[in-house]
C-alpha cells in the first residue's frame, strides 16, 4: 500500500548513481485491479540523469530526462511468490552544455519473479527495442537481480 490503498509514489536510484551526478526516477503507481490471484497496475515514471562526458579534454555533463508509462500484470501464486509482466514505452530526452538536444524511444517489457514477504529477492529479465539518440535501431536485453524491503 502507498499513499492510499490504490495509489503509491516511489523514488528509485541505482548503482549508476555512483558514476552519475544524478540518477533518480519518481514513480506514480495506481493499482487498477487487486484480485486474489491477478493484480493490474499502471505506472508513470519520470526520471533525470546526468553523466560526465569528456569533450575537448574537458569534463561536461549531459542531462537525460525520461518519461515512461507502463502497465503491470502480477500473478500472485502465494503470499510469498509472485510473477509479473510489465509493458512499457520509454521516451528519453538528452541535452548537453553545447545546447544540442536529441531523443530516444523504446518499447518493450520485463518479467519479474519475486520471492519473500517483507524482504523480497527479485529476478528480472527485460527486452526493449527502438531508436537511439542518433536514430539507429537498437535492442536492449538484460537480466537483473535485486532486493526489496516492503513496509506497511
Amino acid at each position: 500500500h502507498g499513499i492510499t490503498e490504490n495509489f503509491g509514489l516511489g523514488l528509485k536510484t541505482n548503482l549508476a548513481s555512483i558514476v552519475a551526478d544524478t540518477n533518480f526516477v519518481l514513480d506514480a503507481i495506481y493499482q487498477y485491479f487487486d484480485g486474489e490471484v491477478l493484480d493490474m497496475a499502471f505506472d508513470l515514471g519520470v526520471g533525470i540523469s546526468s553523466f560526465p562526458q569528456i569533450r575537448d579534454n574537458e569534463t561536461v555533463y549531459d542531462s537525460y530526462y525520461s518519461i515512461y508509462p507502463a502497465a503491470f500484470f502480477t500473478l500472485n501464486l502465494s503470499d510469498k511468490f509472485r510473477a509479473s509482466l510489465g509493458l512499457e514505452h520509454k521516451k528519453i530526452y538528452n541535452s548537453n552544455t553545447e545546447g544540442e538536444e536529441s531523443s530516444a524511444s523504446f518499447n518493450g517489457g520485463s518479467v519479474n519473479i519475486s520471492v519473500g514477504k517483507e524482504f523480497n529477492f527479485i529476478v528480472q529479465t527485460s527486452y526493449f527495442d527502438g531508436k537511439d539518440f542518433k536514430n539507429n535501431e537498437v535492442v536492449f536485453r538484460s537480466i537483473g537481480f535485486g532486493l526489496a524491503f516492503l513496509f506497511d
